[in-house]
C-alpha cells in the first residue's frame, strides 16, 4: 500500500515551544509538551526512559529535510493506537518483528511529532537491552491482516519500571499521554479526523505490589481523564497484566477487572497472564519471549475485535 505524504508549508511548527528533543524531555514548567521520565539508579536493564534517538530510524520528510504529515485517507480506516504503561508494553522482546504490512505502520514519536517508517526498536517508549522487538508491530500488523483497519499508527509511550502511581497526578509519567495528543494534533490528526479511530492500551500492573485496587483504579482513571481533556475520545483497553517473577497479584488483577466493569470507555485488553513459562517469558519471569508477544499481540487483538465495530 502506498503511502502518501503532506509537507509542512513552514518551519514555524518546528520552532514552536517545546518541540525539540530538549524541551519535551526536561523543558520549562509551562511547557506543554514536557515528557517526564522514569529515571532510577538500580541496577535494571531497561533505561526507563522512552527511545528518543532518532539513529537507525528514516523520518518522512521532503526534500528540503521538513517533516511531513501522513495523509489520512478518509475513505479508509485508520487507527492511531497509544501504548502506555510498563516494561512489557515496550522494547523488551529478543528480537525485531517485521510485520506483513509494514508499509501500512507507521511510529509517531511524541519526543519530535514526527512520523517515523521504521519500526522495532519503536521510538517513544522505553529500548532495552533485553532486546527491540515490542508487542505494537505485532498486533498493527493483526489488526491490518484481519480486515479492521487500513493502517495502524503506533504512538508508543510505555516506560520501563512504571507503575499507576507515576501515571497518576503528580506522577513523572502523568503528562505523556497528554504530550501524545498534543503532538498528534499538532500534525493534524485528532480523533475528529475523518476515517481516524483513537484507541489507547494501558500495558501496566507488573510493578504495583503494594499498590491497592482502589488507587489503581483511581490513578488509571485519572490518567485517561487527563488525556480526555487533552482531546483523546476513543476506547481504553486494559489488559490483565500483572506477573513479576512468575507470580500474578491478584489485587491488580482486580482492579483491572473493576475498570473493565465500569464500561465504555473501558475494555478488556486479553488476559496476558496466561501466558506462562518458558515458552512465553524469558528467565526473569517477567518479560515476554518473542514468542510471549506474538501470543499477546493475539490475544489483545481478539479482545479488541470482540468490543465491535470498527474493530
Amino acid at each position: 500500500m502506498r503511502l502518501l505524504v503532506i509537507c509542512l508549508a513552514a518551519l514555524a511548527l518546528l520552532l514552536s515551544p517545546g518541540s525539540s528533543f530538549g524541551q519535551s524531555r526536561g523543558g520549562g514548567s509551562n511547557d506543554p509538551l514536557v515528557l517526564g521520565e522514569n529515571w532510577r539508579n538500580d541496577p535494571t536493564p531497561l533505561n526507563n526512559s522512552g527511545n528518543y534517538s532518532v539513529s537507525g530510524h528514516t523520518r518522512r520528510t521532503d526534500a528540503g529535510g521538513i517533516p511531513c504529515n501522513a495523509t489520512i485517507n478518509g475513505a479508509q480506516k485508520t487507527l492511531v493506537l497509544i501504548t502506555l504503561g510498563a516494561s512489557n508494553g515496550a522494547s523488551v522482546g529478543p528480537s525485531s518483528f517485521t510485520p506483513t504490512n509494514a508499509s501500512a505502520i507507521d511510529n509517531f514519536n511524541i519526543y519530535d511529532g514526527a512520523l517515523y517508517q521504521n519500526l522495532d526498536p519503536l521510538l517513544g517508549q522505553t529500548q532495552s537491552s533485553l532486546g527491540p522487538g515490542s508487542i505494537g508491530p505485532r498486533l498493527a500488523d493483526a489488526l491490518i491482516t484481519n480486515g479492521a483497519f487500513n493502517r495502524v499508527i503506533l504512538v508508543p509511550g510505555a516506560v520501563g519500571g512504571a507503575t499507576s502511581t507515576l501515571y497518576a497526578p503528580g506522577g513523572v509519567l502523568y503528562s505523556r499521554g497528554c504530550v501524545a495528543m498534543k503532538r498528534l494534533a499538532g500534525r493534524g490528526t485528532t480523533p475528529a479526523t475523518t476515517g481516524v479511530t483513537f484507541a489507547v492500551i494501558f500495558f501496566l500492573g507488573e510493578n504495583d505490589t503494594g499498590t491497592s485496587a482502589a488507587n489503581y483504579q483511581a490513578f488509571m482513571q485519572q490518567q485517561v481523564a487527563a488525556m480526555q481533556a487533552c482531546g483523546f475520545s476513543g476506547r481504553v483497553f486494559i489488559p490483565t497484566e500483572t506477573i513479576l517473577s512468575n507470580a500474578a497479584n491478584a489485587t491488580i488483577q482486580g482492579a483491572q477487572a473493576n475498570l473493565v466493569a465500569l464500561g465504555n470507555p473501558w475494555f478488556g485488553g486479553g488476559n496476558l497472564d496466561s501466558l506462562t513459562g518458558g515458552t512465553n517469558r524469558q528467565a526473569d519471569g517477567t518479560h515476554f519471549t518473542a514468542a510471549g508477544q506474538a501470543s499477546a499481540a493475539t490475544l489483545i487483538y481478539n479482545a479488541m475485535h470482540a468490543t465491535g465495530a470498527p474493530f
